[in-house]
């Protein structure tokens, strides 16, 4: 019996549709910055599938050495940092794809620093590491502006002073 992928659709409560993710990951594979880097290519597809599978609490440094880049099972992957290394070139290729052609792409694919289970969220759901820094950026102004009204304003204010005036 042939078993048939499965076809969720977009949910409230967040999930995405796997056709939808597999052909975002053919399109981000497809583009210029995958398409000559065929280990990235592969780390990539690997754990987008192991995640879509309910494979991702398997997923870890050792697991992808061995299954991407062909590390003997035994290797220890502190003396050998051939993932992390790969890991940091991929997240650093998905930002530029993302931040160009793939920038009004409906579902993005992000793997966050430290881990290697993919994010995978509707491009709404997202808000780039450029966005958080201006929208922090745009509240210290917002402080800072405040702070400098209170200052003016309570500058301007004559003191009050009381007169104390003996008896006689």
């Amino acid at each position: 019996m042939e078993s048939t992928p499965r076809k969720r659709k977009p949910g409230a409560d967040g999930t995405l549709a796997e056709d939808a993710v597999r052909a975002q990951l053919e399109k981000v594979l497809a583009s210029r910055g995958f398409a000559q880097a065929d280990r990235l290519s592969h780390f990539l597809r690997f754990i987008v599938e192991q995640t879509l599978q309910g494979k991702s609490d398997a997923l870890d440094e050792r697991v992808i050495g061995v299954e991407v880049y062909g590390l003997k099972p035994d290797s220890d992957p502190r003396s050998d940092p051939t993932v992390r290394q790969e890991a940091h070139k991929l997240r650093s290729r998905l930002r530029r794809y993302y931040a160009g052609s793939g920038r009004r792409d409906p579902i993005v694919i992000e793997l966050h620093r430290g881990a290697y289970v993919p994010v995978l969220a509707p491009a709404g759901n997202r808000l780039s590491r450029r966005t958080l820094a201006r929208m922090g950026g745009a509240g210290v102004l917002a402080v800072a502006a405040a702070a400098g009204v209170w200052v003016l304003r309570s500058a301007r204010k004559p003191p009050r002073s009381i007169a104390v005036m003996p008896f006689l």
